[in-house]
């Protein structure tokens, strides 16, 4: 993930400081994340895996739990399929 941040940022053109500033925290802060992403990142990634969901479905940034791999795929075999 810390690789991504780096990659996206450069490519929008943003510094880290730009960044901060969009994600409401400290430029120290966005530097470590493009170091060592918190561990609350990764657990975030596990329990949408776990669960079959998309993390912006976790975060409420869509209303389709559809986890991107299933995305476009024939009947899935997920845990939300009965609900």
């Amino acid at each position: 993930m810390a690789e991504r941040l780096r990659e996206v940022r450069d490519r929008r053109g943003y510094n880290q400081t730009g960044m901060a500033l969009l994600a409401d925290v400290a430029q120290t802060t966005w530097s470590i994340w493009e170091d060592k992403p918190p561990q609350q990142f990764t657990s975030l990634r596990k329990l949408a895996e776990g669960l079959e969901v998309s993390a912006d479905y976790l975060l409420g940034i869509t209303d389709d739990p559809t986890p991107p791999a299933k995305r476009g795929k024939g009947p899935s075999s997920g845990l939300l399929d009965e609900v």
